[in-house]
């Protein structure tokens, strides 16, 4: 996996890497990940590689309960009901994305519980 956002970084990613990583910068949503896929992908196109042969991964901010905060230090988390989740998780794999990592706030065991059934959500897909 190499994470990569400059020119220099997307081409050595699109000859080297099986994945491909971006970290939030900005926001947890395809506003800011969509054109960094197509950065991605345009840079596999520039040295010859099929963009489908590289793995697409989004590190994401995910506020599984009640508990707020990780806008103030990351911008807008992934945040909702468990559907909501869930949606926004097959919406990043809808736009190619082949696998999420995912910072959960707050760093609690109660907020990875409140994950269960965003996965068994995504489970039943």
């Amino acid at each position: 996996m190499i994470g990569a956002k400059g020119p220099r970084m997307l081409r050595l990613a699109a000859l080297h890497a099986h994945i491909w990583s971006w970290y939030v910068n900005e926001r947890s949503d395809l506003t800011e990940f969509g054109p960094r896929l197509a950065s991605i992908e345009a840079a596999c196109v520039e040295v010859g590689r099929d963009p489908a042969t590289i793995g697409k991964s989004a590190g994401i901010v995910v506020e599984p309960t009640s508990f707020t905060g990780a806008e103030a230090v990351f911008g807008p988390p992934v945040r909702g009901s468990a559907e909501e989740i869930a949606d926004a998780f097959r919406a990043f794999g809808a736009a190619g994305y082949t696998n999420l990592e995912l910072v959960v706030w707050p760093p609690t065991l109660a907020a990875l519980d409140a994950l269960a059934p965003v996965l068994e959500l995504l489970d039943a897909d």
